[in-house]
């Protein structure tokens, strides 16, 4: 009996000490990945650029936050000319979701207060994780005690394959052109669609509520520093966003539920032959002319907004535009 004991504790201790291991491992890996600035999925060069805008940033007038599906669609500059104010866009992705976005406006605002933020997430959003991993990653200067805290981080053995698989990445599809102000994610998806039989809505089953969690961290951020807030989803193609009304309101009666105003001309539909290589993604030849319909909707969340009269800004090759912001 006392063998038999002995070799019990022994099985405890061995199995305490290798997640004790594994724990300070996995953390370990995090604070190292947050130290250098690496994302998982290819997405370092893009966060690495939003960052490097935030370190030169000054005297925002207007900061944008969201997902690509605000990179795709808006260009910082050509909004800045339309507003007449200084327009910065921080987009990451999806995967970053409302944490990531909570994290990036965190590092802005010690920059300066601008007059307004604008949040603007894929319609699909409120359907994905809570995203504390993606805190995790984006967090400034996170402590050992607490990524312990954040559940979906501290235990996710798959953090080591995204380490190895960030940094030997070689794809060449995150090279930004500061022009353009975002990157291509993926091929173009108009032929795919144009074959489609069947496009399906959004189900608003698929909803999770508690996705709000870091959306209310950047409300309670916004109120502390007096800056007004909007919620924009951002634009979706046509069909899908005709068959996703039942998914639409329920989600603005959760977003407005948690003290925030949504933008309800918002999303913008994308018809077939703009759509690029998501069907929340703007083609890169539109992205100019919706600017200038995100811009209409913004506006008159400014306190102090004045719009120029040169509204049909064009431009039609990459020297023509205006710097990045």
């Amino acid at each position: 009996m006392a063998n038999h004991h002995k070799a019990y504790i022994r099985y405890i201790t061995a199995f305490s000490v290798t997640t004790f291991i594994i724990l300070a491992a996995t953390i370990g890996t995090s604070i190292i990945m947050n130290k250098l600035n690496i994302v998982h999925d290819g997405y370092s060069v893009l966060y690495r650029y939003q960052l490097d805008k935030i370190e030169h940033m000054k005297n925002p007038d207007v900061i944008l936050i969201g997902d690509s599906s605000l990179g795709n669609s808006v260009n910082a500059a050509t909004l800045s000319k339309l507003i007449n104010k200084n327009v910065y866009s921080l987009a990451l992705t999806g995967t970053f979701g409302y944490a990531g976005s909570f994290n990036m406006l965190s590092r802005a605002l010690k920059t300066g207060k601008p007059e307004l933020v604008v949040l603007c997430q894929t319609l699909d959003m409120m359907t994905r994780a809570v995203g504390h991993g993606a805190y995790a990653m984006t967090m400034e200067n996170p402590s050992f005690s607490e990524l312990i805290r954040l559940r979906g981080i501290y235990m996710d053995i798959d953090i080591f394959k995204k380490l190895f698989d960030t940094l030997t990445d070689k794809d060449t599809r995150t090279t930004i052109n500061p022009a353009r102000d975002y990157f291509p994610q993926s091929e173009p998806i108009r032929d795919e669609l144009n074959h489609l039989n069947k496009i399906d809505g959004l189900d608003a089953a698929s909803i999770i509520e508690e996705k709000v969690y870091y959306l209310k961290k950047i409300i309670a951020l916004c109120k502390t520093n007096g800056i007004p807030f909007v919620y924009f989803h951002g634009p979706l193609y046509e069909p899908m966003l005709k068959k996703s009304t039942p998914y639409k309101n329920k989600v603005n009666e959760i977003l407005e539920g948690s003290g925030t105003i949504v933008e309800k001309a918002t999303p913008v539909p994308i018809p077939l032959n703009k759509v690029g290589d998501s069907v929340d993604h703007v083609a890169p030849e539109y992205k100019v002319e919706y600017t200038q319909k995100m811009a209409d909707l913004i506006v008159k969340y400014i306190p102090s907004h004045h719009l120029t009269a040169n509204k049909q800004v064009k431009f039609h090759d990459d020297k023509a535009q205006p710097t990045v912001q």
